[in-house]
C-alpha cells in the first residue's frame, strides 16, 4: 500500500477505513469505529477514577479530621515555642555557669597578681633600704600603702572564701579515709556535668517520642539491640584498644598485618575499626586483631619481649601508632608492628619506671608510673617527658588509668574506687562510686562514652558498672553472683564508635571472648 493511502486511513492495524479524528488518548489517526471505542475506554477510565476520588473525598469523619489538623497545627507551634524556651533556658544556664567558673578563675588570677606585686614591692623596698635611698623608700611606701590596703582586703576575702569551700568539700569523702589530707580542686568537673545533659535529654526525648507515638517505622527503638559475643579467641583476653583508621595496612595470606605493598599476594584490607587484644597468659607471641562482628581475625606481630606481661594498650588513630606498655617500657610501633620508639626510664630521665597502665590523647601519652607513685605525661611527637603528677596521696594501688576529656581517671582497686584528677595540677576532683553500697570489690579498668558515662569492670563481682558524673550508679551489666552473670572475670573494656552508634566492648577473660553491648 502506498504512503498516500496510509495518510488517509485509520492507524489501527488491518483497518482500511477512512480517518475520522485523532484518538484523545493515543493521539493517532482513527476511523469512526475505533475513535468511539477509545472514547468509551476513556469514559470507563474516568468512571473508575471518579469512584476512587469520591471514596477518598467522602468519609464520615471529615469534620473531625479538620479539627484534628487544626489541633496538630497548634501543637507544632507550641512545640516550637517550648523548644525556644528550652534553648533560652540553656543559654541562661550557659551564661551563669561560664560566669561562675570565670569568677573563680579571676579570683585566683587576682590573688596571684597581688602576690606577684607584693613580691616585687618587697624587692624594691629591700633594694632601696640596702642602698640607703630614703627618698626612694618614701616614694615606694606612698605608692604601695593604698594598694596594699586593697590587696589585703582581697586576700582576706579570698582566704575566707577558700576556707568555706574547703569546709564544704571536706564533708565529701570521695572514698578516701578521713585521715587522708587531700586538696580537692576549687571547681569540680563542670565539663562532665554539662556533657551529661546529652544523656538526660536523649533519654527523656526518647521516652517522649515513645509515649507520644512518634517512633519511626514499626516502633522499634535502639533499646532493642542486644549484646553480641566474639568467642573462640586465641586465649583469655586481657586488654583492648581500638583502631578506627586502618587505611594503608592489609593482612597477608598468613593473616599477619603488613603495610600495603609489602606483600605481593593474598592481601585484604584491615577491618575498620579493628580491635587489638592482649592475652592474660603468655602463650602467644602476638596481639590478636578482630573486626567488630568477629568474622575477621588477624595477628599483630612485633619484636616485643612477649614473655613480659603487657600492662597497657593505646592506639593513636590519627598517627596510626600503637603503644604497647610492659612493666619497664612502652613500645611504639605502626599497625604492622614496625617499632619506631621505645620509652624507658632512661629515655625519660627518670630514676625508675614501673608502668601499670597507659592512655593518651592527641599529643600526649599518660603513663601510670607506680614505682614513683605518679603519672608521667610524655610527648607523642618527641617521646620526651613533659611533666609528672604526684598521686601518692590518693592511694597505694592506683593501677589503671583512663582519660575523661582533660581529666585523668585512676583506678584504686584496693579501696574499690575511681579517682578523677586534674591533668594539669593533679588535684582531686571527684570519686566514684558516690554511694557506699555501690562499692566496687575489684575495679580493673574504666572507659568513658561520648555522653560522659563511666564504665568500670569489676573482676570479683563479675559485672560492668555504669556511673553518672555525679558518682551515681546508672546501670549494671552482668550479675554479682556467679550464677547470675554471663561474665567470668571481666577485664579490659573500650568504647567503640560504629556505624550503628557507640558500642561497649568488654574482655570476658575466663570465658575467652569479647562481649559487645550497644550503648543507647
Amino acid at each position: 500500500m502506498s504512503s498516500d493511502a496510509n495518510a488517509t486511513q485509520c492507524s489501527i492495524r488491518a483497518c482500511n477505513k477512512p480517518i475520522h479524528d485523532e484518538g484523545p488518548r493515543t493521539g493517532v489517526s482513527l476511523c469512526r469505529v475505533h475513535f468511539d471505542k477509545e472514547v468509551l475506554k476513556l469514559t470507563e477510565q474516568k468512571d473508575i477514577l471518579m469512584k476512587k476520588l469520591r471514596a477518598l473525598r467522602d468519609f464520615s469523619d471529615t469534620s473531625q479530621l479538620r479539627v484534628e489538623q487544626s489541633a496538630l497545627a497548634t501543637e507544632i507551634e507550641d512545640v516550637r515555642e517550648m523548644f525556644d524556651e528550652l534553648e533560652e533556658e540553656l543559654r541562661q544556664w550557659r551564661q551563669r555557669t561560664e560566669a561562675r567558673v570565670q569568677a573563680v578563675h579571676d579570683s585566683v588570677a587576682d590573688h596571684l597578681r597581688d602576690a606577684s606585686e607584693a613580691e616585687q614591692c618587697e624587692k624594691d623596698l629591700t633594694a632601696a633600704s640596702e642602698a640607703g635611698d630614703v627618698r626612694e623608700m618614701a616614694k615606694l611606701a606612698a605608692t604601695t600603702e593604698l594598694w596594699l590596703e586593697d590587696a589585703s582586703e582581697r586576700s582576706a576575702k579570698f582566704n575566707e572564701t577558700r576556707l568555706k569551700l574547703r569546709e564544704r568539700q571536706s564533708s565529701v569523702s570521695h572514698g578516701l579515709s578521713s585521715d587522708v589530707d587531700v586538696v580537692v580542686r576549687s571547681v569540680g568537673d563542670v565539663v562532665a556535668g554539662v556533657q551529661q545533659l546529652k544523656l538526660v535529654i536523649n533519654k527523656h526525648m526518647a521516652s517522649v517520642m515513645q509515649q507520644c507515638w512518634l517512633e519511626d517505622g514499626d516502633g522499634q527503638t535502639s533499646t532493642n539491640r542486644s549484646m553480641t559475643t566474639i568467642d573462640e579467641l586465641e586465649d583469655q583476653p586481657c586488654l583492648l584498644c581500638c583502631c578506627s583508621n586502618t587505611a594503608g595496612f592489609v593482612s597477608d595470606s598468613a593473616g599477619r598485618i603488613v603495610r600495603a605493598g609489602q606483600s605481593s599476594s593474598g592481601t585484604k584490607p584491615l577491618p575498620q575499626p579493628s580491635i587489638f587484644i592482649s592475652f592474660n597468659e603468655k602463650k602467644v607471641d602476638y596481639l590478636q586483631v578482630v573486626s567488630l562482628d568477629g568474622t575477621e581475625r588477624l595477628e599483630y606481630h612485633s619484636k616485643l619481649n612477649w614473655r613480659e606481661f603487657i600492662t597497657g594498650l593505646h592506639c593513636d588513630n590519627e598517627k596510626q601508632m600503637l603503644f604497647v606498655s610492659q612493666y619497664r617500657s612502652v613500645t611504639v610501633s605502626d599497625l604492622s608492628g614496625e617499632i619506631t620508639r621505645i620509652i624507658t626510664a632512661e629515655s625519660l630521665g627518670l630514676s625508675a619506671l614501673g608502668v601499670h597502665a597507659i592512655c593518651g590523647n592527641m599529643d600526649k601519652l599518660f603513663v601510670s608510673n607506680m614505682n614513683l607513685k605518679g603519672v608521667n605525661l610524655v610527648s607523642k611527637k618527641s617521646g620526651n617527658l613533659e611533666s609528672s603528677l604526684d598521686v601518692s596521696h590518693l592511694g597505694d594501688n592506683l593501677d589503671e588509668i583512663a582519660l575523661h576529656g582533660s581529666k585523668i581517671l585512676l583506678v584504686d582497686n584496693s579501696l574499690g574506687k575511681i579517682r578523677k584528677i586534674c591533668s594539669i595540677n593533679g588535684q582531686l576532683i571527684s570519686g566514684y562510686p558516690a554511694e557506699a553500697d555501690s562499692r566496687l570489690i575489684r575495679p580493673v579498668q574504666v572507659a568513658v562514652d561520648s555522653r560522659g558515662v563511666l564504665f568500670v569492670t569489676d573482676a570479683v563481682n563479675n559485672t560492668v558498672c555504669a556511673f553518672l558524673c555525679s558518682g551515681e550508679l546508672l546501670q549494671t551489666f552482668g550479675g554479682i553472683r556467679q550464677e547470675e552473670s554471663f561474665f567470668s572475670k571481666p577485664f579490659g573494656l573500650i568504647v567503640v564508635q560504629s556505624e550503628s552508634g557507640e558500642l561497649l566492648v568488654v574482655a570476658d577473660c575466663h570465658n575467652s571472648c569479647l562481649r559487645v553491648f550497644p550503648l543507647d
